[in-house]
């Protein structure tokens, strides 16, 4: 990350942020004097800010609207429409596993520093049909003090919150357990307008547990056209952000927008206009390979399964595709170089 490049176009996030936090009781004058941001700036869709501007105007606003889950609170402002392309797929959605892959692979065309977290998995699944949806912290450098990473994750489950109670409905919300590696608010009232009955503070990671139904529906027929056409927008400002990407890249946002079903080399080749040997050959000239991808983002899984779940290596070793138990301990001491059971 780039700590002094203007990559952020203003007329997104920033100014969804701008929005949220004027609302809130911030004097728009105030606000930006100690960012370098003018009002006149405001107007146009060609400024573009840097990460430590953007940080300065999030400081800026927490201490000028300092309460209790105040990044609640902004997500609860932040309109979609501050997602530019993203909003408008999120929009068009019908589920909450559309809504969410798309606020997932699409963000970082708002915000580049969501750029890594594309090729990750939006959710997995345990061996209770549920779905385990981390909660991650973006931005991640030492001038990120308690406050700041406080108000990023508020506003993170806000999001999700928003989404949730938009597509997975009443049910979804309160059959949900929200994790969260944070001790409890001195003020919980915030968080307990969020509607989950089930809220858990210190723990080992934050997460949103949630129905398998919530994420395996296939939604509204009527629906699809306008959603399909969104994602088509969306890929097309994609290709903006991310040429000149590695290729290792697109290969595994395609492998993890389908997981559990792994395509092969084949259908992602096609996916990406490409011949097969083309892909395999641009592949290899980035010193990798598609079953090397694979592999890589099975073990990423396997990982986080091992280490925050109670899943059995069995299921864990099902999740995964493998037919045979024995094969997932030998690929796991492989990849690692510890078994399956000394690594949990």
């Amino acid at each position: 990350m780039n700590w002094t490049e203007n990559c952020i176009p203003l007329h997104l996030h920033p100014l969804g942020f701008i929005d949220a936090f004027t609302q809130l009781g911030a004097n728009l004058d105030t606000f930006l004097d100690d960012t370098g941001i003018k009002q006149q700036d405001l107007k146009t869709v060609d400024e573009t800010i840097s990460y430590q501007t953007f940080v300065e105007l999030i400081n800026s606003g927490i201490t000028q609207c300092n309460q209790p889950g105040l990044g609640l609170l902004v997500s609860e402002h932040f309109k979609w429409f501050y997602h530019g392309v993203t909003g408008m797929a999120i929009n068009a959605s019908s589920t909450f596993n559309q809504a969410g892959l798309a606020f997932q692979r699409y963000s970082c065309i708002a915000q580049p520093y969501y750029m890594p977290y594309r090729c990750t998995p939006f959710y997995y699944l345990d061996n209770r049909l549920q779905a385990i949806i981390p909660i991650e912290h973006f931005i991640t450098t030492n001038q990120m003090n308690e406050t700041f990473h406080r108000f990023e994750l508020e506003f993170r489950i806000g999001l999700l919150f928003k989404i949730l109670k938009q597509f997975g409905g009443r049910h979804s919300i309160e059959n949900a357990t929200l994790e969260l590696n944070i001790a409890p608010p001195v003020e919980q009232n915030t968080y307990e307008e969020l509607s989950f009955k089930n809220i858990k503070y210190n723990c080992k990671h934050s997460r949103l547990i949630i129905p398998v139904t919530a994420i395996d529906t296939e939604g509204n027929l009527l629906s699809k056209g306008i959603y399909k056409q969104s994602l088509e927008y969306c890929n097309q400002e994609l290709r903006k952000v991310t040429q000149g990407a590695p290729n290792v890249e697109h290969v595994r946002t395609l492998l993890v927008e389908n997981l559990p079903n792994y395509p092969n080399i084949n259908s992602v080749a096609k996916r990406m206009g490409l011949t097969t040997r083309t892909l395999a050959r641009k592949l290899q000239l980035e010193g990798t390979s598609f079953t090397d991808t694979l592999n890589t983002i099975r073990s990423e899984i396997a990982i986080y399964l091992l280490d925050s779940t109670h899943l059995s290596i069995d299921d864990i070793s099902e999740s995964l595709g493998f037919t045979e138990t024995t094969n997932f301990r030998h690929a796991f001491q492989k990849w690692t170089g510890q078994s399956s059971s000394t690594f949990r």
